[in-house]
């Protein structure tokens, strides 16, 4: 499978619980994409902005309808997605068809998953000690 990666924005730090429940998210869907899509090419990518948002997107055979909306007996992949992204007030978006494949999407407000500079402990030890950054 040909892949790539892709970041638009500038990387920033992330609330250390939140990036755990993004990075299983992510994970989730990258592995379903190489067990069941029987795609050629998976592309991932990250935006830093205003919100977190990370798309992964195969050319595979797509997801029926049915299986996004109720799952499947047994199988906790998509529902443990939704459940994740809700857990950490994010939204998580599935599209598929046979003829396209399939993105799952999912954007983390950024009050939610950045840290802001203001809590962020070696910065606010900086400013005390006045250490440059």
């Amino acid at each position: 499978m040909k892949t790539s990666l892709r970041v638009q924005g500038e990387a920033r730090e992330m609330h250390p619980v939140v990036r755990d429940e993004v990075y299983r998210i992510v994970y989730e869907a990258i592995r379903n994409a190489c067990v069941h899509s029987k795609a050629s090419e998976l592309a991932v990518e990250l935006k830093y902005a205003q919100d977190l948002s990370i798309s992964v997107s195969d050319n595979g055979i797509g997801i029926p309808q049915l299986l996004i909306s109720q799952g499947k007996n047994g199988h906790y992949g998509l529902q443990g997605m939704r459940e994740r992204a809700d857990r950490i007030g994010g939204k998580l978006k599935v599209t598929s068809s046979a003829n396209s494949g399939t993105e799952i999407t999912i954007v983390i407000p950024g009050r939610i998953v950045f840290l802001r500079p203001d809590k962020n402990p070696i910065q606010k030890i900086a400013s005390i000690f006045r250490v440059p950054r």
